[in-house]
């Protein structure tokens, strides 16, 4: 019975809220039937101040330094137009200078790694079938395998099995 009654009371706590929110202005808005329409003055005015803002406008102040003394003429009747060309092109030179530095020393790193990239393909470097040619001769000793006495290694190694560790001959001594 209990769960009865509180499904009701819920059900009528819904109805009671629903009916609330569709009859009163819950939003707080005013209704566009209300709303006062802005009248052509008004909206010149608005559009004038907008257009004053500097950070909206259209148009950009730039401040420049420039030599004293030194005032740009209109062009001058008196000179043809390829020389005004020529002059305003060096114009654009003067002031565009650390832009075209830039691009000249990107060109010149480019040209600098196609020339090391085409050096290193000619030159082509070590491969892997160069094999290891040993020395046929020290000074004046011939040491390949084939002008070497038979019994070299027991040679050499029986001064050590004797407790020295130089051969005797001319000009060696004994350490002790």
């Amino acid at each position: 019975m209990r769960s009865r009654e509180t499904r009701g009371r819920r059900l009528a706590l819904a109805v009671a809220v629903t009916a609330v929110l569709l009859a009163g202005g819950a939003s707080g808005q005013p209704r566009a039937t209300d709303a006062v329409r802005p009248t052509d003055a008004e909206v010149a005015r608005a559009l004038e101040r907008v257009k004053a803002d500097p950070n909206l406008s259209t148009d950009r102040t730039i401040k420049m330094l420039r030599w004293r003394g030194s005032k740009e003429t209109a062009q001058d009747p008196r000179w043809p137009a390829w020389v005004l060309w020529i002059a305003g092109l060096f114009r654009w030179v003067d002031q565009s200078a650390r832009l075209l530095v830039w691009i000249t020393v990107a060109g010149l790193a480019a040209l600098l790694g196609v020339y090391l990239v085409r050096l290193a393909r000619t030159r082509g470097g070590l491969t892997i079938s160069d094999a290891f040619v040993p020395p046929t001769h020290v000074r004046d000793l011939d040491i390949r395998p084939e002008t070497l006495p038979p019994a070299n290694g027991p040679a050499a190694r029986a001064p050590w099995g004797r407790g020295g560790n130089r051969a005797r001959g001319r000009g060696s001594r004994r350490l002790r």
